[in-house]
């Protein structure tokens, strides 16, 4: 698969930021690392996700392009060898799984806000109005 294609696919995803460091390519949601890329001399571009306890994926047909991540933590980590083995669909709805684990860890109203359902801005607004209340009591307590 094109990296270029990831990358976009990646960053379309609402919240996402990135952030290079060396010769990695960090994709955070909310300053949580849901995805990393670099590249590996021997084996090319690597994508390392972070993977469920569950995995529902089924990537046993593709053992020798998925393997437990060399750079990452490896018990929540899965390196995906972008050297044309794995089909487009699988590595999306890993990338998926890997962004919906950290998106279900995030606090609640935070989980709204990126719901790609929700308009961000009805949150941003409650938000808004708690932080205008609070600045209005900090006043009143320093008054008195």
């Amino acid at each position: 698969m094109e990296t270029e294609k990831l990358d976009k696919y990646m960053r379309g995803k609402k919240g996402v930021t990135v952030r290079k460091l060396g010769k990695y390519t960090r994709y955070l949601l909310n300053d949580k690392m849901f995805a990393m890329s670099f590249d590996l001399k021997s084996r090319g571009r690597v994508l390392s996700l972070k993977k469920n306890k569950e995995n529902k994926l089924d990537c046993t047909q593709f053992a020798d392009c998925i393997a437990p991540s060399a750079e990452l933590e490896p018990l929540h980590w899965n390196d995906f060898y972008l050297d044309g083995g794995i089909p487009d669909g699988v590595l999306f709805a890993a990338i998926d799984e890997s962004y919906a684990l950290i998106l279900s860890e995030l606090p609640e109203i935070v989980q709204k806000m990126l719901d790609p359902k929700e308009p961000s801005y009805k949150y941003a607004f409650k938000n808004f109005d708690l932080v205008k209340i609070m600045r209005k009591n900090a006043e009143k307590e320093r008054e008195e």
